[in-house]
């Protein structure tokens, strides 16, 4: 009796799974909820982007390496790195670098303390 019931369970549940309709690949439409229709860009976009800097020469000349940047890869074998004089030369050299951004500015905000014509916030809160 056990064993005919764990059958008609098992063909119930056979039965049941086979008429679970899936979606086919055609109506799956999640892959077409992107908006394909994006100004600019693309193939017809040939003056916003200068590829010159990419550009390698074959058998051309190199571009010169500066000295300063060398300074500390040619070490001769035997000395040792002094790494104070490493990050004093390389914060000097960031520091005088007139094309660094400035990373540390001031920013300056309205004044909204008292007497200030902004006024007061607090009769909002009753």
């Amino acid at each position: 009796m056990f064993i005919f019931l764990v059958l008609v369970f098992v063909v119930y549940n056979r039965r049941r799974e086979a008429h679970i309709k899936y979606p086919g690949p055609d109506d799956d439409v999640r892959e077409n909820i992107i908006n394909y229709d994006d100004e600019g860009g693309g193939e017809d976009d040939m003056t916003a982007f200068d590829i010159t800097p990419l550009q390698i020469p074959i058998n051309g000349p190199h571009p010169e390496m500066d000295p300063s940047k060398l300074a500390f890869s040619m070490l001769v074998p035997g000395q040792e790195l002094n790494v104070g004089t490493f990050i004093e030369d390389h914060k000097k050299r960031a520091d005088s670098d007139p094309n660094a951004p400035p990373f540390d500015d001031l920013r300056n905000y309205a004044y909204e303390g008292g007497g200030s014509t902004a006024g007061s916030l607090s009769s909002l809160a009753s």
